[in-house]
Parts: C-alpha cells; structure tokens; sequence
C-alpha cells in the first residue's frame, strides 16, 4: 500500500510541475513500476473534440497529460495493457502524418510517446460510439481470461451529443460495469462545460468526479490514480 500511494504522489507530484509550465514544454511523465500482480487493462476514452482544442482551453493537455500518467504506473511486463479511444480519429506522428487511426494501444513505456504526439485532423462533436466500442473490447478481453481487472475511463469536457444511450448516461455506464465483475467504470468531466454528469455508484463500480481547474484536475489524478492501481 505504502508503495503505491509513493507511487502516485510521485507522478502526480511530476504532473503538477508540468501544469504549472502552463504545458510549454514536452515532459514524459516517470513513475515505479507497478509492483503489485494484479494485470490490469485501462482503456481510455478520450474526448478529442471540438471544443477542446479551444482558444484558452486546457483541457486537451490536461486530458493528455493525465494519460500519459496512467500509461507510466503500468507494469507492462507483468501484462497490463493499455489502449486510448479517441472520438475522433488521430495520427500519433504529429500533424506531419498521415495514416489515421481510430485507436492505439499502449504496450511499454516507448509507447507513451504516441500520447503527446496525438492529432486529430478533422475533431468533431462529442459521440458516444467509442464508449460503446471501449467497453465492448474490454469486456471481451476481461472474459478472455487476459487480464484481472478493467477500467474503462472517460475523458471529456463536454456532453455527448451523438448515439446517446436511451437509457442515461448513469445507467447505461453501470451496465458497461456489470458486463463483468472485474470492470470497473470511471469518469471524469474536465473544465466547466459539462452538464450531464452521472452520479458515481461504487457498489456498481461506477466512479464518476469532476475537476474545473488544473489543480483540481491534479487532485483528482490522484484519487482515481490512487483507486486505479491499489492492489485490492
């Protein structure tokens, strides 16, 4: 335990630092490996809309930079796996490239550096597919056998305006939790634009929290990072 609460306060204290450059600056986030035996999969999606590439909207960075966290605390050679699901498609060459992709996977820490280098030609509104597609993958591989536990973690900093789930954002995400025992849902909402946000169910494994500014972004990070990669 003593470990892992090290552990995150080391990459959240480092995530801190580069917030406070105002994101400047190209930082890769370091952190322990994860010494615990638990295999975990996170897949993220991620909210690479419009609205968040916004004149004085810090979100995208906030966003990136809390991945990129997530991505250093895993245990790669243990078997954890990540993989980021953006809403729209992305490159991870820059703005240079040219192939696009509608999701990337996180196998070692050189590929962290896909994270930052993420573009998004053509952001658009704010679908709800890649929830669907997520939690699906997730799911499969939960029931695989593959890994111990999942997250599906939602980034966004605004409402879904596209394939919304008929039945609510709340009960449609503690359905995603209860596909398999080992799932577990959070979501975070960042900045001040979203509205609908679903109440949190820890009974159903649903976690949901918002975060307005960079520090509460920061102290956020650190109770989901916290809850993340706690060995239960």
């Amino acid at each position: 335990m003593k470990k892992t609460i090290q552990r995150v306060l080391a990459a959240v204290i480092l995530f801190a630092m580069i917030l406070s450059g105002g994101f400047s600056e190209v930082g890769k986030v370091h952190a322990e490996k994860q010494q615990g035996t638990t295999k975990r999969a996170i897949y993220v999606v991620f909210d690479n809309s419009g609205s968040m590439y916004g004149d004085g909207n810090k979100a995208w960075s906030q966003a990136t930079y809390a991945m990129e966290v997530f991505a250093a605390m895993m245990n790669y050679e243990s078997g954890d796996v990540m993989k980021v699901f953006p809403m729209h498609d992305i490159t991870t060459d820059g703005n240079t490239g040219s192939a696009t992709k509608s999701s990337m996977e996180i196998r070692g820490k050189d590929d962290i550096a896909q994270i930052h280098n993420m573009y998004t030609p053509k952001p658009g509104g704010t679908p709800y597919t890649q929830v669907n597609n997520a939690a699906g993958e997730l799911t499969k591989l939960l029931n695989a056998g593959s890994v111990d536990e999942g997250w599906l973690v939602v980034l966004t900093d605004g409402d879904f305006d596209n394939d919304i789930p008929a039945s609510g954002l709340k009960a449609d995400l503690e359905g995603k939790a209860a596909a398999n025992e080992n799932l577990y849902v959070q979501y975070l909402a960042i900045g001040t634009d979203v509205e609908n946000i679903p109440e949190g169910n820890a009974d159903k494994g649903l976690y949901a929290q918002k975060a307005g500014n960079t520090s509460e972004v920061v102290n956020e990070l650190a109770e989901i990072s916290n809850r993340i990669f706690q060995e239960k």
